[in-house]
């Protein structure tokens, strides 16, 4: 029997065929589910559920509080309850169609004109949980266009590289063409539009001896008389020489001013995103820019020991990385920060039903969360009503609550400047938060 297929590429599609004989009897229903609606206005989002039966009797539940009670035929179902509101009534009728269930229903006075549950793949036996994957390909789009690269399930784990944005691997060697080109993408099993994906940054080690920065400082971050003022610079970029034992980095050809100037090593990622769009409607966006979806986000504090938080919008995710920096100052003021490749280990998760918008982040210290936008003010105001919402949600506090400790701790960082659009985030010490409970 062929599983219910979905594909995101402009609309989604669902058949399910029998090849053979029909078995005697339906197929088991306990298990975890997707259940998938079309209405009017096009495919909902999927919800996971979980159903259990016992002779006869089935109850549906979903992670949003769905709740659905009715019977099992030979050839069909039948389920009748409540929405995630509890309110709302749901009437549900479907049959089987292979290993899925298809059919039609009400919820309120609204029609559903088709819904089907698929079941939820399992993880194979065979399935490593900690694979180590080298890319022989990088891409500068994020979308779910390219082939994945591994499949993964929740909780596995990941040992892989990243090339510099200029596409030079570790060696040396030219791998891809310049613009950012990422490691990916990484298809998420089970992972579905409303809910987040966790990427827990595990190891973030450079694996070279080199980087190459930009030597001026971005139009975009300075006043117009100093732009026209300025003379022009000995030279626009600038090779480093990185000390991993020393834990620094030092200009390899430095000025006489700068000969004994080091910095010390802050490996980070400046881009981890996920394929953009909405559900149906798949988009492209390029590895440079940043957005809801991750992406370009430059921001320094993305190392080793911090996770991501990001909204998945595709089924499976489409998870992408790259953009090494051996270090960046806020802003990446220069266009390029210390760009180089990368030795990166991570491990995924995934939240179920949960509502984030904007990219958020975590490490020991700090709650993070980012506000990406056109301009300061609007990258601001994002960041700042993100955190509000991550400090409502997970804290259970009240707007009044929020806004007393945030005016009094909050602190604000600005991750890059120099690619359209502007990344702001708003941090909070968990320092500040220990004797309140999420």
């Amino acid at each position: 029997m062929k599983r219910s297929l979905l594909a995101t590429s402009g609309m989604l599609l669902v058949a399910a065929a029998v090849q053979g004989q029909q078995p005697t009897g339906p197929p088991s229903l306990d298990g975890n589910w997707t259940l998938w609606r079309r209405q009017p206005n096009g495919i909902a989002n999927p919800l996971h559920v979980t159903i259990e039966s016992k002779r006869d009797s089935v109850i549906v539940k979903g992670v949003n509080g769905l709740e659905l009670r009715g019977i099992s035929g030979a050839s069909s179902v039948m389920l009748i309850g409540k929405a995630a509101d509890k309110k709302t009534d749901i009437a549900i009728n479907a049959r089987w169609v292979g290993d899925s269930l298809v059919g039609s229903g009400k919820q309120g006075p609204d029609s559903v004109a088709m819904l089907w549950f698929a079941r939820e793949r399992s993880r194979p036996s065979s399935a490593p949980t900690r694979q180590t994957v080298h890319p022989t390909e990088f891409h500068r789009v994020l979308s779910t266009t390219p082939r994945p690269l591994a499949h993964l399930w929740s909780g596995d784990t990941v040992h892989t590289e990243t090339v510099d944005a200029g596409g030079t691997d570790s060696s040396g060697k030219r791998r891809a063409a310049g613009g950012n080109p990422l490691s990916g993408p990484f298809y998420i099993e089970n992972s579905l539009p409303g809910d987040v994906l966790a990427i827990h940054l595990l190891r973030v080690r450079t694996n070279r001896s080199t980087a190459v920065s930009g030597a001026t400082i971005a139009f975009d971050a300075l006043d117009p008389g100093y732009v026209v003022g300025a003379k022009d610079a000995d030279d626009s970029s600038a090779t480093w020489t990185i000390d991993a034992a020393a834990g620094v980095a030092r200009v390899k050809t430095p000025s006489a001013k700068l000969k004994n100037y080091t910095i010390p090593l802050r490996p980070m990622l400046g881009s981890i995103g996920v394929a953009p769009g909405q559900l149906g409607r798949a988009e492209a966006r390029s590895s440079g820019a940043p957005g809801r979806w991750g992406g370009n986000m430059d921001y320094n504090r993305l190392g080793e020991g911090t996770t991501v938080y990001l909204q998945v919008a595709q089924p499976g995710a489409y998870f992408f990385l790259g953009d090494g920096h051996a270090t960046q100052g806020d802003g990446e003021l220069t266009g390029d920060a210390l760009e180089t490749s990368m030795d990166v280990e991570f491990s995924v998760e995934v939240i179920r039903n949960k509502n984030i918008g904007q990219p958020r982040h975590e490490d020991a210290q700090f709650l993070m969360a980012s506000g990406i936008g056109g301009s300061l003010d609007l990258a601001f105001r994002r960041a700042t009503t993100s955190l509000a919402r991550w400090l409502e949600q997970d804290y259970k506090l009240s707007r009044s609550e929020v806004a007393l400790i945030m005016g009094t701790g909050v602190q604000y960082d600005i991750g890059e400047v120099v690619d359209g659009d502007l990344h702001v985030v708003a941090r909070f010490s968990k320092a500040l938060l220990k004797g309140i409970s999420p």
